[in-house]
């Protein structure tokens, strides 16, 4: 009898605290949907500013990207697409052409203010970086992403893109992943493959970057 009531007592005891962890569990269906912004370059002066991708196959390039975002439980949602005129391709020409030129604040110089999305992101796509480099991320209170259709190697893949995506939601290079992972920096071990891998560890600061900087509470769809 005493050890029938204290089965009883120990039911009622744990029964509620099964539900309880059940309620608080990670739902992973929960996708952050953030939404972008396309600036896509124009100039007459400078081919190199002057973007050729068309809506279709920026759209495209977004499916991909997400692919790779999907495994975080994020998605790049295109806002827009608009055509800004390069307001400054001297510049950008004048640091093409020096060696280890700086290619970041001359492409910030032509890219309009009164273009970006609020409370989103922005990614302003040129049509050829060359040799200098893949995209960049500009940090700043109206950070940008500057993306090309063609890089070190050519046509770039649509993980480059995602790569500087994560810049934006806060991931540094990885200097102790190895597996072709998305945070990578260039070198041997990165293999161009359209979709990347994401560490646990790489996911949740990328989450938590987005809630900070949305003021969202995304605990609920955490992947843990």
């Amino acid at each position: 009898m005493i050890n029938l009531i204290f089965s009883s007592l120990t039911a009622l005891i744990f029964i509620p605290n099964f539900w309880i962890l059940k309620a608080a569990e990670p739902n992973a269906s929960e996708d952050i949907k953030l939404q972008v912004r396309v600036h896509r370059f124009q100039s007459n002066e400078e081919p190199r500013l002057n973007c050729s991708l068309s809506d279709d196959e920026i759209r495209q390039q977004f499916v991909t990207v997400n692919q790779t975002w999907a495994q975080a439980g994020i998605v790049w949602e295109i806002e827009s697409i608009v055509d800004v005129v390069a307001k400054d391709p001297e510049a950008f020409t004048k640091a093409m052409n020096t060696p280890n030129g700086k290619l970041g604040p001359p492409l910030k110089s032509n890219m309009p203010r009164n273009h970006l999305l609020k409370d989103g992101f922005n990614v302003a796509i040129a049509e050829d970086y060359g040799k200098r480099m893949g995209g960049v991320f500009a940090a700043a209170e109206d950070g940008l992403v500057f993306y090309a259709k063609k890089g070190p190697k050519g046509v770039q893949t649509p993980a480059v893109l995602a790569h500087e995506f994560g810049h934006a939601l806060g991931l540094p290079h990885t200097i102790f992943e190895k597996d072709n992972n998305l945070m990578m920096g260039s070198g041997a071990g990165r293999i161009p493959t359209l979709v990347k891998p994401i560490t646990t560890s790489q996911i949740e600061i990328a989450r938590d970057r987005q809630a900070f900087l949305t003021g969202e509470d995304t605990t609920a769809g955490k992947i843990s």
